[in-house]
């Protein structure tokens, strides 16, 4: 009977760990930000459409066609334009808070953009 009991309990941890549930932002640092943040975990470059970074939407919306401002690891800041936006392999118009979105942009090269790269809304 114990095996059993163990079993279900084995099999219950391991279902909550295949379980990612999305970290928000703490509500102060979302009144700090105000508007869309995003921290860059990922990139690749996709041929003949630019760059895309993904990562999870952490607050406030983007839409297709806005300008944001990348802050790169040494403090400086680059600002570009979201040319696509794709959510679960999907094209979309608008990305919101909690979306693992990736972003295509534009006037950013492979060796500007590093991991941990935060993008915010001009």
């Amino acid at each position: 009977m114990a095996k059993g009991i163990l079993s279900k309990i084995f099999s219950f941890l391991k279902g909550l760990i295949k379980i990612k549930e999305p970290t928000p932002v703490a509500r102060q640092e979302q009144a700090q930000i105000g508007g869309f943040y995003l921290k860059v975990a990922d990139m690749v470059y996709v041929t003949g459409r630019g760059l895309l970074v993904s990562g999870q939407v952490q607050a406030g919306p983007i839409n297709k066609g806005e300008f944001v401002t990348l802050t790169l690891k040494n403090g400086l800041t680059k600002p570009c334009k979201v040319l696509g936006i794709e959510i679960e392999n999907q094209r979309s118009k608008r990305a919101e808070p909690g979306d693992q979105a990736g972003l295509i942009l534009s006037g950013i090269g492979r060796n500007d953009i590093d991991k941990g790269t935060i993008i915010r809304k001009i």
